[in-house]
Order: C-alpha cells, then sequence, then structure tokens
C-alpha cells in the first residue's frame, strides 16, 4: 500500500460520515441505518491495531484526535436514537440490529482510541489494564483488600514491563512501595520519579508475589 493510503482512507470515511444524525432530521429506520454504516467506514479506515502499531507522528495523531471526535458525534446519535420512544419503536428489526452491531463495536474502538491517545501521553511501559478496577471476588481469592493493585490485560512483548516479568493477567500491587489501584496511578507515580532513579514494582502472577528494582 502507498504510504499515504491511510490519510486518503480517513479523508474519504470522514466525508461519507457527514450524514446527518438522526436527531438532526427528525430520525427512521434509513437514517440509523445510515448512521450505523458510518460508525462501521470509520473503524475501517482506522483499526485500533493499525493506529497502536504506527510510530508517534503527527499523523497519528491527527488520525486518532479526528476519529475519536467524530465517533463521539455518531454514538452520541445512535443513542438517542435508541432512547427515543417514537423513534425506537418504530424501528424495523434490521435497523435495530445495526444499530446495535454499531454501537458495540463503537464503544469498543473508542476505548482503544483513547487508550492509544494516553500512550502517546505517558511512558510507554507496555501495560494495558484489564478493566476499571480490580473484581471484588478476584481480590478476596488473592487476599487483597479493596482497591489494591489492578488487573493486566495485556503485556506487549519486548517492552519494559514484560522485561521486568509481568504478564497477561497478572495483578500489579504497588510502585515505588505505593499501592495504587489503577494504571493511571501507576503512571503519574512513575512520571514523578527522577530519570535514572531506581523504583521497585510488585506484582502477582499466578498467585506468587513478585517484585524487582527496575531503573527508569
Amino acid at each position: 500500500m502507498h504510504r499515504f493510503g491511510p490519510v486518503f482512507l480517513l479523508a474519504a470515511s470522514l466525508a461519507a460520515c457527514q450524514e446527518p444524525l438522526p436527531e438532526e432530521r427528525g430520525g427512521s429506520g434509513e437514517e440509523v441505518r445510515r448512521t450505523a454504516e458510518a460508525v462501521n467506514a470509520l473503524l475501517a479506515a482506522n483499526p485500533p491495531e493499525e493506529l497502536r502499531r504506527m510510530s508517534r507522528s503527527e499523523e497519528k495523531e491527527r488520525r486518532l484526535e479526528s476519529a475519536i471526535r467524530r465517533l463521539d458525534e455518531l454514538l452520541s446519535g445512535l443513542s438517542n436514537a435508541r432512547e427515543d420512544p417514537a423513534l425506537s419503536g418504530s424501528l424495523p428489526a434490521d435497523a435495530w440490529r445495526a444499530l446495535s452491531r454499531a454501537s458495540e463495536a463503537g464503544r469498543a474502538a473508542l476505548s482503544s482510541y483513547r487508550q492509544i491517545q494516553r500512550d502517546i501521553e505517558r511512558p510507554r511501559l507496555g501495560l494495558v489494564q484489564a478493566g476499571h478496577y480490580l473484581g471484588p471476588e478476584l481480590a478476596g481469592h488473592l487476599g487483597l483488600e479493596a482497591g489494591q493493585g489492578f488487573l493486566v490485560g495485556k503485556v506487549e512483548p519486548g517492552s519494559p514491563a514484560w522485561e521486568w516479568g509481568i504478564r497477561d493477567w497478572d495483578v500489579v500491587l504497588s510502585i515505588d512501595e505505593v499501592t495504587i489501584s489503577d494504571l493511571d496511578l501507576f503512571w503519574m507515580r512513575y512520571e514523578a520519579l527522577d530519570q535514572g532513579a531506581t523504583v521497585r514494582v510488585e506484582w502477582i502472577h499466578r498467585g506468587e508475589r513478585r517484585w524487582v528494582d527496575a531503573k527508569k
């Protein structure tokens, strides 16, 4: 593919996405389908994994910003259609299916886009959090209290976290001997350290507590 291909594809998808949203034209099954198609076109032009693999650049940041802004608008339109009694009650089955599929895919992609944005804005240690907080059942099973640690959904091979020994589905407990409850707090604590400082990271791997003294 030509190296400018994704840019042209993005422009084409955004042009296709400029259909008025359902609430802007009174709403109908056809308009819901068009909005769902616009969501699908946007996601096809901006696969999260493709954006994640791109090196940091102005093009990557522009694509993310444009995709997030437009996807927010489209998902808002679908949400309004779902919550409008007059419209939702008259939607044919195929329009409902299109709405549901596009809403689910759009929300998942939006979450991925925002995660990629956060990764750009802070050091890339290779950690991705699974869910918002550690569930009470898993926390109890591991002997942890509420707010102690977060579940790792993915560790990028070759990243600093991978070199430390952290793996998918481990539970990160603390950094610099400070207990943390989510990845954002982990990053904040890490960024507060001086460059070259040694920091202790503690986690649980398959029920076993592990730690490493890592250099920033």
